[in-house]
């Protein structure tokens, strides 16, 4: 987001898509806080308040705090990975890992909510006009709060010191990857190639080999409710898919299915599964359409008309 323009990635970029809504909101943000600090705001009050401001325009998801901010941030102490606040240059994206970002992100969002949520519901906005004339970000937050930023700092260091530390899952990141990482992809893998060829149950029996840990990856889940469904089997199905709780992370092909599994004894949490579907890849068939692939489309609609003629290959093909 510069010069009064935002850019982002199509989500038709990304095989499943991503939460590009999210990502919008979170630029737009970047120009409001550029427009409204006139260019004063440091990095870490422009990347923690467009995280924090990112899900403001929409109802509360299951994943907008998961996992906690505070969890990754006490994670990357322990791997060394933390940085000063106004130590981060000029760009998170050019720090020298995607760990190293994470963290940093985690950071800047757990700071600025502790700021945000102490300070009064004015802080904020008093902050971005006094940034406009003030000769540093320090001296723009003892103006408005009456701590500059190392205090701010310390505060929050305490703040976190006081809370319980919860432990990130090893599919997360942040450290080495689970037993049997490289054997549940490959295993992973193959029940994809498995599904696109018509063969559900030796699909089934591949997953059935990955430890039910590894199952917090969505992905995963998927694959073993489409090979369910393949085989005829729709409750098998909805309770490999599970609940957004049981997921790492929102994933739009698993909303999709749990929309379609769910509309008849759920209408409500159907059209709102759907709805988080098409808020990650709304060029999938099996969002626009509400349909499985290799389905007549249960909705008609000129999303799903442009989902059909994209023609995108199905999973395993």
């Amino acid at each position: 987001a510069k010069w009064g323009r935002v850019t982002i990635l199509s989500p038709r970029a990304s095989t499943h898509g991503y939460a590009y809504l999210d990502t919008l909101a979170h630029e737009l943000t970047h120009l409001a806080i550029s427009q409204h600090s006139r260019e004063g705001a440091p990095l870490w009050l422009h990347e923690g308040l467009a995280k924090r401001e990112e899900v403001r325009w929409r109802p509360p998801g299951p994943f907008d705090a998961k996992p906690d901010p505070d969890a990754i941030v006490a994670r990357g102490r322990e791997l060394h990975l933390d940085i000063p606040l106004d130590k981060l240059g000029p760009s998170i994206a050019m720090l020298p890992s995607a760990d190293a970002a994470m963290v940093a992100f985690a950071e800047v969002t757990s700071f600025v909510r502790l700021l945000a949520e102490t300070s009064g519901p004015d802080v904020i906005g008093k902050l971005l006009v006094a940034l406009r004339t003030a000769p540093s970000a320090g001296e723009a937050l003892r103006a408005v709060t009456g701590q500059d930023l190392t205090g701010w700092d310390a505060k929050w260091r305490a703040d976190l010191a006081k809370k319980p530390s919860a432990p990130l899952p090893a599919l997360f990141g942040l450290g080495p990857p689970p037993q049997g990482m490289a054997d549940a992809r490959d295993r992973h893998r193959l029940a994809e190639l498995l599904v696109g060829r018509s063969h559900a149950k030796e699909a089934l029996l591949e997953l059935a080999k990955v430890p039910r840990d590894h199952f917090l990856d969505p992905s995963l889940r998927y694959v073993e409710a489409r090979a369910h469904e393949a085989a005829g089997a729709p409750a098998e199905a909805a309770a490999a898919i599970g609940e957004p709780t049981e997921w790492l992370t929102g994933f739009g092909p698993c909303w999709a299915v749990q929309g379609r599994l769910s509309v008849a004894s759920d209408p409500k949490k159907s059209a709102s599964a759907f709805a988080e579907a098409r808020a990650h890849a709304p060029f999938s068939f099996e969002a626009a359409c509400e349909s499985r692939p290799g389905t007549p489309p249960t909705t008609r609609s000129a999303l799903c008309e442009a989902a059909t003629a994209r023609d995108e290959p199905d999973v395993g093909r």
